[in-house]
């Protein structure tokens, strides 16, 4: 998929100005909406929207979330045993950076949208791709990923999506 694209924004007040004109149908992933998920996200959590291109043309809209676990004060302390302090080590060092792709806030199918239906084949191509760009993205950033999760699909779409290639997405290449 050589044409295809995609930007990574932090900012609401970034995304492009025909970006609510390609999310018309989903109103968990136009503006307004994700500017108050960005205002009101916890600590632990940041958003990140991302414009999906063909040719230059955003065609589709996309949500992730990475979830910072280690922000948390507590892994389910029981007592202050090494059995405890072990398992809360491995939980950190392994387990504890978490990326979305989707909104963990709500349910429903909201991780994604095109302005156009997209065939199902090509729209898993998309996703693992999206997936490897935002890992990169945030290695970037000095955010390593532990664990992804694609959220929310309807029974239907994740079964096409399956059927289609969405394996893939969870082989995580580092």
């Amino acid at each position: 998929m050589t044409n295809h694209s995609f930007k990574i924004f932090e900012k609401v007040k970034d995304l492009p100005s025909n970006w609510d004109q390609v999310a018309h149908q989903n109103v968990f992933l136009q503006r307004a909406y994700l500017s108050v998920l960005q205002t009101a996200a916890p600590l632990n959590m940041t958003c990140y929207f991302v414009g999906i291109y063909e040719n230059s043309k955003l065609i589709g809209v996309a949500i992730a979330q990475h979830i910072n676990l280690n922000y948390l004060q507590s892994y389910g302390a029981r007592d202050s045993s090494t059995k405890n302090f072990f398992r809360n080590f491995v939980f950190k060092k392994w387990a504890s950076q978490v990326l979305f792709i989707g909104n963990n806030t709500v349910t429903g199918q909201n991780a994604f949208t095109f302005e156009t239906e997209i065939p199902f084949d090509k729209i898993s191509v998309l996703l693992y791709e999206m997936k490897k760009k935002l890992i990169a993205y945030l290695k970037d950033v000095n955010s390593s990923i532990h664990l992804v999760s694609i959220k929310d699909f309807y029974q239907d779409c994740a079964f096409e999506l399956q059927n289609n290639g969405l394996s893939k997405l969870y082989c995580y290449e580092s």
